[in-house]
């Protein structure tokens, strides 16, 4: 009687851990953002820096004047739920979030990324993003 609850744990563990290293491993939508990711400082004395943000085929995005004060974020291009990648904003920890739309056809947990207005890098949890590690 004792193996049965053992094995019973042992599974559950097994299968808590395989999902755990497959959502860390495959991040789909961290990955495209980074691939899309292009920055450019302007030619002005300032430098103030810019980045363009192309994710998939459905959305586009830019982040300008990255760590001033006026920090903006444009959506150029996007399908909304309905596409490939859409964006959202979180409020909480002030950065970009990029999710996997329908076209995608895969699951939103472990499949995000985040943005920082603050200096335009990319980031797999908010957490970091937030404290811009």
């Amino acid at each position: 009687m004792k193996s049965k609850p053992r094995i019973f744990f042992i599974a559950i563990f097994t299968l808590l851990f395989s999902l755990d290293v497959m959502a860390e491993k495959d991040n789909i939508t961290y990955k495209e953002t980074l691939k899309g990711k292009s920055c450019k400082s302007g030619e002005s004395e300032s430098q103030v820096l810019s980045c363009n943000y192309k994710v998939g085929k459905d959305l586009f995005f830019s982040i300008d004047g990255i760590g001033n004060h006026d920090t903006g974020i444009t959506v150029w291009k996007s399908s909304g739920s309905d596409g490939d990648f859409y964006m959202t904003f979180g409020l909480m920890h002030q950065c970009a979030i990029v999710k996997p739309g329908r076209k995608t056809n895969v699951s939103m947990i472990g499949n995000m990324a985040f943005v920082s207005p603050k200096h335009g890098k990319v980031y797999e949890d908010w957490i970091s993003c937030e404290e811009g590690l």
